[in-house]
């Protein structure tokens, strides 16, 4: 888990193979992709925290959002190829 939160997230929802797991297929476009982020560092600026961590946080998601973008076009032969069962 990146951001803490509940110990329950982890039980849940594993680890990152899972999160990517669960958009493959869903042809993330560049567009969809960027507004996302948009609207997440939107949500993070609302929070007031410092600016330095909101241009952190922004950078982590343009980087984990790109790979789930990618990831968003394979075919679920690809991707368990890719990230296993």
């Amino acid at each position: 888990m990146n951001f803490g939160g509940p110990d329950d997230y982890l039980r849940e929802r594993r680890d990152l193979r899972t999160l990517l797991k669960r958009h493959v297929g869903l042809d993330i476009t560049e567009a969809q992709r960027a507004r996302w982020v948009e609207l997440m560092t939107a949500s993070a600026r609302e929070t007031d925290i410092p600016e330095t961590f909101v241009s952190i946080f922004a950078n982590y998601l343009r980087g984990t959002s790109r790979t789930t973008a990618q990831v968003s076009h394979l075919t679920p032969e690809q991707a368990r190829a890719s990230l296993g069962a």
